[in-house]
């Protein structure tokens, strides 16, 4: 893979040159959740993008079934925090195991 091109849905069919590779340790995992923040080009601020369907076919999921989707804006004027918005993604991806998403969030 290093020093090779990848060629996937987000780099379009040009590919992009791989210069890192990331590796993590083995964990056992019983549920996956997408979890990522993002800039929001409209709005020009962040926002928080969940699923509870996770896995590395997000694409497919927004795709096919956007109502899986969770897109939470990150308000800089209300200043909600990260233990609100942690506590909406819970609550609508019924994802019970805030605490281990917390450390996710705050590593």
């Amino acid at each position: 893979m290093m020093n090779n091109i990848l060629i996937i849905k987000q780099t379009g069919p040009e590919g992009k040159p791989v210069n890192k590779v990331f590796i993590q340790g083995c964990i056992e995992s019983k549920r996956e959740l997408y979890l990522a923040i993002l800039l929001d080009r409209e709005s020009k601020g962040p926002f928080i993008f969940a699923s509870n369907q996770g896995g590395m076919e997000i694409e497919d999921v927004a795709r096919d079934t956007p109502d899986l989707i969770l897109k939470l804006p990150v308000d800089k004027a209300s200043r909600k925090s990260f233990i609100q918005i942690l506590n909406t993604i819970v609550n609508q991806t019924n994802y019970q195991d805030c605490k281990c998403l917390q450390k996710m969030m705050f590593k």
